[in-house]
C-alpha cells in the first residue's frame, strides 16, 4: 500500500512543482489527486472497498471498464483532458509537446494500474459489465 501511495502522491508534488500560481484551474486539477489518495488506500482493503462499491451507481456512465468510476479515475479523466487541451495549444515546443505527451501516457498507465487495483479488489463480479 505505503508503495503505491508514494507513486501516486509523487506524481502530484511534480505535478504542482510546474504549475505557476496563475494556473487556478491546472491545480484544482491536480489537488483532485488528493481524493485519489484516499480512495487508493481504501481499494487496497478488499472489504472496505467492496463495501464502498455498493453506493456507486451501476449506469455505464459511471464505470470505467466495468469498475466504478471513483474519484480516483476522475482525478485521471481530468488530467488526460488537461494534456489534451494542452497538447493542442498551439505555440508550445517540441520539448514541451515530449513532456505532456509522455506526461498523458503516465496518467493513462496509472489509470490502468489503478482499474487492476479495482478487479483485485471486486474479484471478476463486475468484469462482465465491462462497457467503457
Amino acid at each position: 500500500m505505503c508503495s503505491n501511495y508514494i507513486l501516486f502522491s509523487g506524481f502530484g508534488r511534480e505535478e504542482l512543482r510546474y504549475c505557476n500560481a496563475a494556473e487556478t484551474d491546472v491545480i484544482a486539477g491536480i489537488e483532485s489527486f488528493n481524493d485519489a489518495l484516499r480512495v487508493l488506500e481504501t481499494v487496497q482493503d478488499v472489504a472496505a472497498y467492496r463495501s464502498v462499491e455498493t453506493s456507486y451507481p451501476r449506469a455505464p456512465k459511471y464505470s470505467h471498464k466495468g469498475m466504478p468510476k471513483d474519484a480516483f479515475h476522475i482525478a485521471c479523466l481530468a488530467a488526460s483532458t488537461r494534456r489534451r487541451n494542452t497538447l493542442s495549444t498551439p505555440g508550445i515546443n517540441g520539448v514541451e509537446r515530449d513532456v505532456y505527451a509522455q506526461r498523458a501516457k503516465n496518467t493513462v498507465a496509472m489509470q490502468n494500474a489503478y482499474w487492476k487495483l479495482q478487479q483485485n479488489a471486486l474479484g471478476n463480479q463486475k468484469s462482465s459489465t465491462k462497457k467503457n
